[in-house]
């Protein structure tokens, strides 16, 4: 079983380098993700990895960890600064995003987002 901190570490950096495959590679199958461009929810791998892609061909985000907390078993509160450009790499946005990440067997079955 994967350890779940190195999980969540790796996460934000396979997003900024814009790696569908490893990011899919970190997530459960039954993973249930918030869909903030769309509204809703994508569940499961190849609907978050689609959801991903959509949201990649519209806008390029890095993002940086603030700060990682455990809140409780098999889950995390993520501090993310999260800075947004379009897919020119015109600056749109920058944003301090709180992700509460929720894992089952090691792997992210569960994101959700406020900012």
């Amino acid at each position: 079983m994967p350890d779940p901190r190195a999980v969540i570490d790796a996460l934000w950096p396979a997003l900024t380098a814009r790696d569908i495959d490893a990011v899919v590679a970190l997530l459960h199958p039954d993973v249930d993700w918030q869909d903030t461009l769309n509204g809703g929810r994508r569940v499961g791998r190849d609907a978050v990895r689609a959801y991903l892609s959509e949201v990649m061909a519209t806008v390029v985000v890095v993002s940086t960890p603030i700060n990682v907390m455990r809140t409780g078993p098999d889950r995390y509160l993520a501090r993310v600064n999260h800075v947004v450009r379009n897919s020119t790499g015109q600056f749109w946005g920058q944003e301090i995003v709180n992700h509460l990440v929720s894992l089952r067997d090691g792997l992210i079955v569960r994101m959700d987002n406020s900012a």
